[in-house]
């Protein structure tokens, strides 16, 4: 039966295939060719036998239907027909003319993909051939592709679904062919036509697989050849979009709806434009403007299967019969698609504004885009340039030089904007500074005027004034040239400076300076006689000295020349200058007047002026009285000579004659013999005798020397010389020669130590008590000493200016005691002769004194010393020995004079040696005791001689001189020893008293001393502790400390200050004295007398010390890291040079540990930081073989927290004084270290205080009850913190302790004693305890005064009086 229909269906379609042929006139015929090879196309039907699915109802095939343009399905059947090519079996091909019939083993002609060249447009309206073509390719790549099988059974899941897939890739060939599918292959509605996919019926029992098939491979052709959503398949449609500026840059972000953009490149025809895809979004950026629309190309690589078209030739609905197509090699099938762009034009508005307001005319060019021009503002300063090309552009102005330059600006012109760029003409500006000296150093406060017209035109008048450094500044000044600067308001005591002429550049300081310089004056001052103008007498105008004072302070002193003047150098002028006498010249008297100079600035307009000033002084004058007798002073009578005639006349002169009148007089005596001269100016003048009784001789010319104004000088003369009163001869004690002193006044006394004088009754009655030396007296030697001592010491050290001192000695010593045997050798008396004849007065200066002062200086330098027992016994050993040397040369006769022995060397060392054994008050008493000795020793020797001659003992007390000296010596020292310690008792009874009546610093010295010895057995062995006593010895007194901590055996002692260790000198103190600050190198000498060691600060300051030339012992500082004085610990070549330097001795190095209070980590890192960078320092020295002196690391806190150190010195400050610096301070050492200062205050004052009442400044205590305070004499103008008023701090007064109210005033304070019993006036109050954790220690002290206690110790006042407690 299905043979039958087969073959029944072949017949009928053969007979159709005829039919056709017969009516083929109408079918197209291709003209174009085929490859030459033809393959027979067969027909295969389904359901096939055995195909559980076999329905012949219909289900399987369909109705005639009509498709779009002319194409039919066909007529009704109930089968589903594939195609094959070549075989039954053979590969898969599809139907292009659906409805031609299909003749059965017909050859057909294959066909290339150029058979759609001349495809008839009529075919198929909805897209042209090159797209049938394409999209067939394209359902060929996603349909079937295999050989069709007769096998297929749709009861098999596989064949199933090879037959589904085979009926919708034909369906979509159908489809394509017919024109119900568009370009984008998207299902066109075929109207009234029959849809091709309705071939098959949806009872089809593939249906369901194939309508699956259907939809994927639409999918996949639709995705083969979607573009994105934005963009055309072709240039005519596509659309135009307008990329906008985005401030940088004309950009566009598209949003892709069909999601293919991942698919696609975009390419441009235009450089410069830029593609940048994320996920759905496409953003196209160009740095510059298209000029013209632009076309974007986006493009899609994909293949497709190539198209082979089996046919007979001729194509159309009335085919003859029908065309299939297959597939071949896979081809290039790319997707394009189209986008145009644009960007349209903008404008720029120029906007000028100017400080000046000077806006028209301005010229500005703008480039960018290919756009150069120059444009110019009009009047309003606004200029617009439309048709710009968005883009950036550059808008230069053009400069102006009185204008700051305009920066370049760039605008951004977006298209279809004005953009508007601003440029405002700032007027140049620039800074003019004006440095302002002075002599006098005044600088702040001056005022400085600038003006003149500017470069712009516009004025300039502004004013300035000096900062502190001397600085004015005119700032924002515009610029120009010509100005005038001029200094107003210049002080009167300046000279008025010239005006400047300055020009201010833009940009720029401009620098000038002004000196003011002060008006300065001298004077020439000419002295002149005040009745002569030229001297009288023997006084000259030479020689006296004039003080130039401002107000009453001397400033200067000068000395008249020969012609009485003298000229000053130039001062400063001011309003209170004078000139005054501080001592006259020789005879004229000194000159009180007050002269002003008129030296006032106002008087004066330039720097230097001179000015004259003329003063007068009075001659000294005198008189000379006469009283003649006639006696030759054995009848004892005075018998007046009258009408004796003497011609006084000035020495000088040479002559009465020759003697001006005033300087000249003749007396005659009367009755009384009597006569007085004229008075006569300063000067010796003789008295000559012209005249005279017949037969008594005339008496010898004497002179007369007339040196105190308004003195009568009065003579007693007889005929013969006698010595009187009338003349006093000074001569030396052992040589009995005369010294030269004039004017030297001697009082005369009886042996039993009564006044001598003498008296006259004629012409008054004169008593005379005092009587002087004229010019033949001398000036005593002994100072000379001292002057050759002082050059000696300068010019060379102690121990070689003893040696020449000692040479000295020994020529004064052959000179002296053993002249004797000086003489005895040739040649040596003579020598000795001349040096007498030379230094007969002065020889004690010379040869005696310096050797003394040079021994005890050189012992006190010294610091080590004889023993106190040994300088006794050798004190008495040697002067046992002095004495009997100087028997033995008194003996033998050899002494010319008896000073200068042998042994009174070695009695005057040990001497020394033990009296510098003396400390603190000892010294006080022995000074005081030898004061007293020297005073004393005339009246024991009177006291010796009552004592004598009372008890008879004549003999032995006077008559023998060595018993007589000692017992004078006795007597001496015994009543000045007790007068001493009297005084003493006395004085430190009222010491005592006046120290305690206010407030005072009370001293624990034996917890000092316990303290010191508590930190010395902490110390390791070899290490010597250095007291740190700088600032007072941190409050404490730094004579009471020192003068403790030595006689405890303490050797070395640190200050701040070179003036802090001179005191410790002056106190006694033998030890070593570090400095620790500074000290200027101009000091050297000083460091060196002193013998004071100092700290060196850094390289510079070595190098300047060592230039100054004197030997200097040196400690070495050394900066770890504190950074504050001392050499860099890594600067070790500048150390090492100070051990080469030659004027400096190195005998220390130290750092300072300036965080070791901490045990803090970090602060211990650093602190051990410190420690091992001065260590390397010292290792460094080693290895340079330099020897390393004694070495100090540790201070208070470093000693209690790193004790392992080792090192030669400690220096200890605070905790020697047995306090902390803060309560919280703990430490890896504990000790047993005891507070020595307390701080007390008496007492004065107790008053009641009713409620409400306010006390002290600023009211800011008020009492909240009946109160009583007591006011204590102590504030903070004693040290004590102001900080610690209103109740911040107590103080204890016998077991209470009470507040501090008010505010602590500088010199008092109040305290509330309204809950305490028995306190009264004179009651002690404890400010700052030295017991033991006490309340008020230094620590919680300072700790309410947010402070420490070293602060809180150091500034306690100089006026608190120090009481020591034991």
């Amino acid at each position: 039966m299905k043979k039958f229909y087969r073959r029944s269906i072949s017949g009928l379609l053969a007979l159709l295939i005829c039919f056709t042929t017969i009516l083929s006139s109408g079918v197209t015929a291709f003209a174009a060719s085929s490859s030459g090879e033809i393959a027979k196309s067969y027909s295969v039907a389904f359901p096939r036998d055995g195909d559980a699915n076999l329905d012949t109802s219909g289900t399987w095939g369909h109705d005639e239907l009509h498709y779009m343009n002319g194409w039919t399905s066909g007529e009704k059947t109930w089968m589903t027909t594939l195609h094959t090519i070549g075989d039954f079996n053979g590969p898969a091909c599809y139907c292009i003319e659906p409805g031609v019939p299909r003749l059965l083993e017909r050859t057909y002609a294959r066909y290339g993909e150029d058979y759609w060249k001349d495809y008839p447009s009529e075919c198929n309206s909805t897209i042209d051939a090159d797209t049938i073509k394409t999209l067939l390719g394209r359902i060929m790549q996603y349909g079937y592709q295999g050989n069709l099988s007769l096998g297929w059974r749709s009861q098999n899941d596989a064949d199933a679904d090879k037959l589904a897939l085979m009926m919708a890739t034909q369906v979509l060939v159908w489809e394509t062919v017919v024109g119900e599918r568009d370009a984008n292959f998207n299902h066109v509605d075929p109207g009234g036509a029959d849809a091709v996919k309705s071939v098959y019926r949806t009872s089809h029992p593939l249906y369901s697989r194939f309508s699956a098939y259907y939809d994927s491979i639409e999918a996949s052709v639709k995705k083969h050849t979607i573009v994105p959503s934005f963009m055309a398949r072709s240039t005519d449609k596509a659309q135009m979009v307008e990329l906008s500026w985005d401030g940088s840059r004309y950009a566009i972000t598209l949003t892709d709806t069909n999601g293919v953009l991942g698919d696609y490149t975009f390419s441009s025809e235009q450089t410069g434009i830029t593609f940048v895809t994320s996920g759905n979004t496409l953003t196209i950026t160009a740095e510059t403007a298209p000029t013209e629309t632009v076309t974007i190309s986006a493009t899609k690589n994909n293949t497709r299967k190539g198209v082979v078209v089996w046919s007979d030739g001729h194509y159309g609905p009335d085919g003859t019969m029908q065309d299939v197509v297959t597939y071949s090699a896979t081809i290039s099938d790319p997707v394009k698609a189209y986008l145009n762009l644009k960007v349209s034009y903008g404008s720029t508005k120029i906007v000028k504004t100017s400080e000046d307001g000077k806006v028209e005319g301005i010229s500005f060019t703008i480039t960018g885009n290919g756009v150069n021009k120059t444009v110019t503002t009009g009047a309003g300063g606004v200029i617009q340039i439309d048709n710009l090309a968005p883009g950036v552009y550059t808008v230069t102005e053009q400069s102006y030089d009185k204008y700051e330059p305009q920066e370049v600006r760039r605008v951004t012109v977006v298209s279809g904007q004005v953009a508007t760029v601003n440029f405002n003409n700032t007027l140049k500006r620039g800074t003019l500074i004006v440095t302002k000296t002075s002599e006098d150093g005044l600088n702040e406060g001056m005022k400085f005027h600038l003006y003149g017209t500017s470069l712009s035109g516009l004025a300039v008048d502004e004013y300035a004034v000096t900062d502190s450094t001397g600085k004015a500044v005119f700032s924002d000044v515009l610029i120009g040239t010509g100005y005038t600067l001029e200094e107003v308001d210049t002080a009167i005591r300046y000279v008025v400076p010239a005006n400047q002429t300055a020009a201010v550049e833009w940009n720029t300081v401009t620098n000038k300076s002004f000196t003011n310089i002060l008006k300065k004056w001298n004077v020439t001052v000419t002295k002149s006689d005040a009745e002569m103008g030229l001297p009288q007498g023997d006084a000259t105008l030479a020689g006296a000295v004039y003080g130039i004072y401002k107000g009453d302070q001397l400033v200067d002193t000068y000395t008249t020349d020969a012609n009485g003047q003298f000229t000053t150098k130039y001062y400063v002028c001011g309003d209170d200058w004078t000139i005054r006498e501080i001592t006259p010249s020789e005879g004229y008297l000194l000159d009180s007047s007050v002269y002003p100079i008129g030296a006032e600035a106002k008087n004066y307009a330039v720097e230097y002026n001179t000015t004259a000033n003329d003063v007068t002084e009075q001659i000294i004058k005198g008189r000379i009285a006469i009283i003649k007798h006639t006696d030759d002073g054995e009848t004892q009578l005075e018998t007046p000579e009258a009408g004796a005639e003497f011609a006084v006349f000035l020495k000088a002169a040479g002559s009465y004659d020759s003697a001006k009148t005033s300087e000249r007089d003749y007396l005659i005596c009367d009755e009384n013999g009597y006569a007085v001269t004229k008075d006569l100016p300063y000067g010796i003048y003789t008295v000559h005798q012209t005249k005279g009784w017949d037969g008594r001789e005339l008496l010898s010319d004497f002179d007369v020397y007339i040196s105190k104004d308004g003195q009568t000088y009065r003579y007693l003369a007889n005929n013969r010389n006698f010595e009187s009163y009338i003349k006093i001869v000074k001569v030396d004690a052992e040589t009995g020669k005369v010294i030269p002193l004039a004017g030297a006044g001697f009082r005369l006394y009886r042996p039993d130590g009564s006044l001598i004088t003498q008296t006259f009754t004629y012409p008054e009655v004169t008593t005379i008590d005092t009587f002087y030396t004229n010019s033949d007296g001398y000036l005593p030697a002994s100072m000379l000493g001292m002057l050759i001592a002082w050059q000696l010491v300068q010019k060379l050290d102690y121990s070689k200016g003893l040696i020449v001192a000692g040479l000295l000695y020994l020529i004064g010593l052959f000179g002296d005691s053993y002249y004797g045997i000086a003489v005895k050798l040739p040649g040596v008396k003579s020598i000795y002769d001349l040096l007498f004849e030379l230094f007969d007065y002065t020889r004690n200066g010379i040869f005696f004194a310096p050797v003394f002062l040079m021994l005890g200086g050189l012992i006190a330098e010294k610091k080590r010393r004889m023993t106190q027992t040994q300088a006794i016994v050798g004190l008495i050993g040697s002067f046992l020995l002095l004495i009997a040397e100087a028997m033995l040369l008194h003996k033998n006769g050899f002494q010319r004079h008896d000073s200068m022995y042998v042994f009174l060397l070695p009695c005057m060392v040990f001497l020394f040696h033990f009296v510098l054994h003396f400390r603190g008050k000892q010294v006080q008493g022995l000074r005081i005791a030898s004061l007293l000795i020297y005073l004393v020793h005339p009246m024991m020797i009177v006291v010796v001689r009552a004592a004598a001659k009372l008890t008879h003992l004549q003999s032995i007390l006077v008559d023998n001189s060595l018993v007589h000296f000692a017992a004078v010596c006795l007597a001496s020292l015994l009543f000045s020893f007790a007068a001493a310690m009297f005084w003493e008792r006395a004085a430190g009874k009222q010491h005592h008293r006046t120290k305690t009546e206010r407030a005072y610093i009370e001293l624990n010295l034996a917890h000092l001393s316990h303290n010191a010895a508590a930190l010395q057995a902490a110390m390791p062995q070899g290490c010597e502790l250095m007291a740190v006593v700088k600032t007072e010895a941190y409050g404490h007194g730094a004579y009471e400390i020192s003068t403790r901590l030595e006689k405890d055996g303490v050797k070395a002692f640190a200050v701040a200050t070179i003036d802090e260790g001179i005191r410790l000198r002056c106190y006694g103190i033998r030890g070593d004295i570090l400095i620790l600050g500074f000290t200027d190198v101009h000091r050297a000498r000083e460091l060196k007398k002193y013998r004071l060691t100092q700290t060196l600060i850094d390289a510079a300051y070595a190098e300047c010390l060592n230039q100054q030339g004197t030997p200097v012992r040196v400690h070495i500082g050394i900066d770890s890291g504190m950074h504050r004085l001392g050499f860099d610990a890594d600067d070790f070549e500048n150390i090492r040079q100070v051990f080469r330097m030659k004027n400096l001795k190195v005998d220390g190095m130290f750092t300072h540990l300036c965080c070791c209070e901490s045990l803090e980590p970090e602060d211990v890192a650093f602190t051990k930081n410190q420690i091992c960078r001065f260590y390397a320092l010292i290792d460094y020295l080693k290895e340079h073989k330099v020897p390393i002196p004694k070495l100090h690391i540790q201070s208070s806190y470093g000693l209690l927290n790193y004790p392992e150190l080792k090192c030669d010195y400690v220096r200890e400050g605070i905790s020697l004084y047995g306090v902390a610096s803060t309560p919280q301070d703990k430490t890896t050492l504990q000790l047993d270290l005891r507070p020595v200062l307390a701080l007390k205050a008496k007492v004065i004052l107790i008053r009641d205080v009713p409620q409400g009442d306010f006390v002290g400044y600023d009211r800011a205590y008020q009492t909240e009850r009946d109160s009583k305070i007591a006011i204590l004499p102590i504030g903070y103008g004693d040290g004590f913190p102001r900080n610690l008023s209103c109740g911040k701090a107590s103080v204890k007064i016998g077991t209470y302790i009470v507040p501090i109210i008010g505010r602590i005033c500088m010199d008092q304070l109040a305290i509330d004693i309204t809950d305490t019993e028995g306190v009264a006036v004179g009651d002690t109050a404890t400010l700052i305890d030295n017991q033991e954790n006490s309340l008020l220690s230094t620590p919680c002290v300072a700790e309410r005064s947010d402070s420490i206690s070293n602060e809180i110790l150091s500034r306690m006042g100089a006026r608190l009086p120090i009481v020591i407690k034991e």
